[in-house]
């Protein structure tokens, strides 16, 4: 059984946005810094989940 082709946009898509999310929002996090409500926000997730 024949795998079927990988179809280049949307594995540039995903490649993409994965690339950014793990190179822009820490880049961003040390710049710019995080406001109180994005702490507060991980401080709940972290400690409920």
């Amino acid at each position: 059984m024949q795998k079927p082709p990988l179809i280049a946009v949307t594995t540039l898509l995903f490649s993409l946005t994965f690339l950014a999310a793990i190179t822009v929002v820490p880049w961003y996090g040390i710049t710019h810094g995080f406001d109180g409500l994005c702490s507060q926000y991980m401080l709940v997730h972290e400690l409920y989940f």
